[in-house]
């Protein structure tokens, strides 16, 4: 029986240890809102509420659009992108490329003296005809290009893993 590659098995633990990185940056950032919460003055009520209005949009955009991937553009302002944006994105670049398929995305930020760039772990099925050493730089390149493009962020490092291959 030839399978899809939608039909291949998802490495629970690893999806579990990437939620759970997630869910810690979405606590970090709730943290530091309380933290200002708790050291706010308690005869400012308009600051209180505007802390309170802050935990709420946080707590909203959690649970309503899921967790995102803080970002910078290049003049160095801040700016939220959904992670699941960033993953289709990759996903879309790789499968352009002839036998290869994208399964999981891992997306990390990464900070340096002077600029951001993204971090991957990309996961793929090919094709019993692709050679890995022919598709890996241009994998490389198309998801560079892709996320430069829509994302507004360099790569930094991308990590391709090939877990299976399948049958076209």
């Amino acid at each position: 029986m030839t399978r899809t590659p939608d039909q291949f098995a998802h490495d629970p633990d690893d999806a579990q240890r990437h939620d759970q990185e997630l869910v810690g940056a979405s606590y970090r950032r709730l943290q530091g809102v309380i933290d200002d919460y708790r050291d706010t003055e308690p005869e400012a009520p308009s600051t209180l509420e505007s802390l309170r209005g802050r935990i709420m949009d946080i707590v909203h955009r959690e649970s309503a659009l899921g967790p995102t991937t803080e970002l910078a553009t290049s003049s160095g302002g801040r700016f939220e992108m959904l992670t699941s944006t960033i993953r289709q994105v990759v996903r879309e670049a790789v499968d352009d490329e002839p036998g290869v398929v994208a399964r999981r995305v891992h997306v990390r930020v990464t900070e340096q003296a002077d600029q951001q760039g993204l971090d991957l772990e990309v996961s793929v099925s090919i094709g019993p005809d692709v050679s890995i050493p022919a598709v890996e730089s241009l994998v490389r390149d198309r998801v560079a290009r892709a996320v430069t493009a829509t994302v507004g962020t360099q790569l930094a490092t991308m990590d391709i893993r090939v877990e299976d291959i399948h049958d076209i």
